[in-house]
């Protein structure tokens, strides 16, 4: 069990693109960390090659080039981690009596050898076996990554009922689009429908007073002609002689 522990401690501590320790760890929105240099080179031989949006290394979910966030938390862990963790080839021995580093100071936090240990700068210190403090640092740290893995499962929980939300909020939205456009429709055809009608009435009320204006006017012609008769005929007989006037 303390062996899968170590091994998730691990795998979380290191960068999966250059497969180093995280140096200066920053998060992506899908929650996975990277070295923030190793990031930033990604990113810029993505962009030149044009060919569509940024995404993951690791799960291929879309990102944006300023959207990852620098994990402090993580970087502390880490370097915890490069501190109990054994070195490689003599690395692990005392650098002033190069002797093994079986032993870990609790007040100067650092890997010490048995000579340190009785040397009077560790002499009146708590000093411990490395694997002892190591196996306590190892249990804070998981239960730490365990919190984190926590924190990031609900950030991506409500991420997602945020987009399920919005989804929803979207379609009613466009349903109540589409009920408009119909509800429009309908009032535009019965506008023109109407307009149509009330024309349609507006003409045969023209032409029925364009009939009754030439019938009038042909009726007051005749009157008129008749009466332009009549006066014809007086003024005639106005200016005969008084013998003729009076003849019938």
């Amino acid at each position: 069990m303390a062996s899968s522990s170590s091994t998730d401690v691990g795998e979380e501590a290191t960068c999966p693109i250059c497969m180093e320790y995280l140096t200066d760890p920053v998060t992506l929105d899908c929650g996975h960390n990277f070295c923030q240099d190793c990031i930033v080179k990604y990113c810029d031989t993505w962009e030149p090659m044009q060919v569509g949006d940024l995404e993951c290394p690791v799960c291929k979910a879309r990102m944006q080039r300023g959207s990852f966030r620098s994990n402090w938390q993580l970087a502390n862990i880490v370097e915890k981690i490069k501190f109990i963790s054994p070195n490689k080839g003599g690395k692990d021995l005392c650098k002033r009596h190069k002797e093994k580093l079986h032993l870990f100071c609790k007040e100067d936090e650092e890997l010490v050898c048995f000579v340190c240990e009785r040397s009077p700068e560790h002499k009146s210190h708590t000093v411990v076996l490395k694997e002892e403090v190591a196996q306590e640092y190892k249990t804070l740290i998981c239960d730490r990554l365990e919190h984190l893995k926590k924190q990031r499962e609900k950030i991506l929980a409500y991420e997602a009922e945020v987009e399920e939300e919005s989804n929803s909020l979207l379609k009613l939205t466009e349903s109540q689009r589409q009920d408009t456009l119909e509800r429009f429709k309908q009032l535009h055809q019965f506008l023109e429908e109407e307009e149509k009608r009330l024309l349609n009435e507006i003409e045969e009320m023209e032409k029925e007073i364009t009939i009754r204006r030439e019938e009038q006017l042909a009726r007051l012609s005749e009157e008129l002609s008749s009466l332009e008769r009549s006066i014809w005929e007086m003024e005639e007989k106005s200016q005969k002689p008084a013998s003729k006037l009076l003849q019938v």
